[in-house]
């Protein structure tokens, strides 16, 4: 695909190889055997390219064998429609809510939604145990501040994710996940997402 002509050198040599990582320019790229996930993180919002606009921060895609598991929706299209502003939001991405808000404002036609805009500082790394931590303050802007961590670490057929909030007063948190399509999803374990295809089973 395009980031491996970019960056020809970031994937294992084996694909059966353990485990495998890769950051650069923002990207971050992390494997265990035939469960991959893939993210970008700038450190910082707005960003040079603030034509991008959506509100995607700590979002990811996740693939297993090389299908796509949890897919990024991207855009409709680029007209002004109602349904192509919804494409921007958060809620088309697989990060949280809190409140009602994506973590960073969505950019629609040169104008920051809500107004006005908040610069965001984002910490994105690595850490010892391949788990890829992402903190951000992009929740300031509503009337009682939430500090967000997601941490994400990939076990074969299954990825981890544990979602932290600190702040005051009570808020209301909504995770948005996106399924491709050809998957049964189960969740019989609040903690816990079960997907299944007629070819494999991931959590």
């Amino acid at each position: 695909d395009a980031l491996d002509s970019l960056y020809p050198h970031w994937r294992p040599v084996s694909a059966m190889d353990s485990e495998a990582r890769f950051a650069a320019d923002g990207w971050f790229r992390l494997r265990n055997k035939a469960t991959e996930i893939l993210t970008q993180q700038p450190e910082k919002y707005p960003v040079a390219q603030s034509h991008h606009g959506h509100g995607d921060l700590t979002g990811f895609t996740f693939s297993h064998d090389g299908r796509p598991v949890l897919v990024d929706p991207g855009r409709k299209d680029y007209t002004k429609a109602a349904l192509s502003r919804k494409f921007l939001s958060g809620s088309f991405h697989n990060c949280p809510l809190v409140d009602g808000i994506a973590p960073v404002a969505e950019l629609f036609f040169k104008k920051w939604i809500p107004v006005p805009y908040a610069a965001v500082k984002i910490d994105a790394a690595f850490s010892a145990d391949n788990c890829l931590r992402i903190e951000h303050d992009g929740f300031s802007r509503i009337g009682t501040p939430v500090r967000h961590v997601r941490s994400i670490m990939v076990d074969d057929a299954q990825v981890k994710v544990n979602d932290e909030f600190s702040g005051s007063g009570e808020h209301e948190v909504l995770l948005c996940w996106h399924f491709a399509p050809g998957f049964a999803v189960e969740c019989d374990d609040p903690e816990c997402i079960r997907v299944t295809s007629a070819s494999s089973t991931v959590r």
